[in-house]
């Protein structure tokens, strides 16, 4: 086991970089991330088994989640809590983002880079918002779909990127169930403001499917699980898919795509769940996985196995997991009377809430990294 200290500043999100086994990055947040500043950490694993660090970078807010590009090895997105996301070039030595790209009206909780059309990237944010952006293009978004209970949920990008041709009309209907903000008097625009602000449905995740371009899963704080066709959407005004109580109406945290079965997908929630998914057929869960003692922040699929997955949790343990779904002669277990079946391991290093984890694509399959609110990253095999 590896151990790395990130001092005054507690973990939010970590990642393997995709090009090399040696690079992770760590965001991060002061004071929790109630308040305060945020550093980017690039850190390098030497071959002597020592954690360095090759650069960190320090912003106004806190840093809630990031992306390394998929088209450039030094490239790294990151998700803010001024409602941005700031693009970094890790060899520079100045401390200033190579890109801000800011639309978000809340703070931005999720970042994913697409891994099939490597040109674009995805950002979920407690506005309700989860919006596409081509940094190649320009610094404005080029799709946003709205989660929110209160509106329909795509619309266009802004300014000079925005949508444009036969879809932009389609994309631009949107038929909002409260009236327009600006009409009618000044006190009925305070009641729209404010039960639009209530009824916001955050995002606290949006990925992009690894094998489908088009597809995006997000997460929401209305316990929903709602999977999003940027081809299909932008007509019909509404998820292709949308399961409203995935959580047993608890906060949705997380999902993360199975690298191994296209349409299988996992998320977590505050109801001490991992559920297991599959989009054929989302009735009710394939899988159910049980052990975790309070809300399970965020979920990771092995990139070297289809049937190994990876949590994290506010019980300040990662625990590796066997979905046995993925055995054609095993039926998924019922939680009611095993509740831990598929636990294969615990990790309980930490000392507080644990946000994030990350597996490394390279090298011997099955390390690990995790970071959380104790100030520090562990890099550890979960298979051994």
């Amino acid at each position: 086991m590896l151990k790395f200290r990130t001092s005054g500043f507690s973990g939010y999100s970590v990642a393997y970089s995709p090009f090399y086994d040696s690079k992770i990055a760590v965001a991060t947040a002061a004071n929790f991330g109630l308040v305060g500043n945020g550093r980017l950490y690039v850190l390098d694993i030497g071959g002597d088994g020592v954690i360095r660090p090759q650069a960190q970078f320090d912003t106004q807010d806190g840093l809630f989640g990031l992306s390394w590009s998929e088209s450039h090895e030094n490239h790294i997105i990151t998700a803010n809590g001024d409602g941005s996301l700031k693009l970094f070039d890790i060899t520079t030595k100045q401390q200033f983002p190579l890109q801000v790209y800011h639309e978000h009206s809340r703070e931005v909780f999720s970042v994913n880079w697409n891994m099939k059309d490597k040109t674009i990237f995805c950002s979920g944010s407690w506005d309700g918002t989860i919006k596409v952006w081509s940094p190649g293009h320009c610094s404005n978004s080029v799709m946003t779909f709205n989660a929110n209970i209160n509106q329909t949920n795509i619309g266009p990008g802004t300014g000079p990127c925005a949508v444009d041709g036969p879809g932009a009309a389609a994309m631009a209907a949107t038929v909002p169930l409260l009236r327009s903000e600006g009409a009618g008097t000044p006190q009925q625009q305070q009641q729209q403001q404010a039960l639009r602000k209530s009824a916001a449905n955050c995002v606290y995740s949006a990925k992009f499917s690894p094998y489908e371009p088009t597809i995006i899963a997000s997460t929401h704080s209305d316990s929903s699980l709602k999977v999003w066709d940027t081809r299909q959407s932008a007509g019909s005004g509404h998820p292709v898919l949308s399961i409203p109580e995935a959580h047993l109406g608890g906060d949705c945290l997380s999902v993360d795509w199975n690298k191994y079965r296209p349409t299988v997908l996992a998320t977590s929630g505050v109801d001490k769940a991992i559920k297991i998914w599959d989009t054929r057929n989302a009735r009710s869960p394939i899988n159910d996985l049980r052990g975790h003692e309070y809300a399970v922040r965020s979920v990771s699929w092995s990139p070297h196995s289809g049937d190994t997955l990876l949590s994290t949790s506010y019980d300040m343990t990662a625990r590796v997991w066997r979905d046995t779904s993925a055995s054609p002669n095993q039926a998924p277990h019922n939680p009611r009377f095993n509740p831990t079946k598929g636990l294969q391991k615990v990790f309980g290093a930490h000392t507080e809430f644990v946000f994030d984890c990350d597996w490394s694509m390279w090298g011997q399959p099955g390390w690990v990294a995790t970071t959380g609110w104790d100030e520090m990253v562990y890099i550890w095999h979960a298979e051994s």
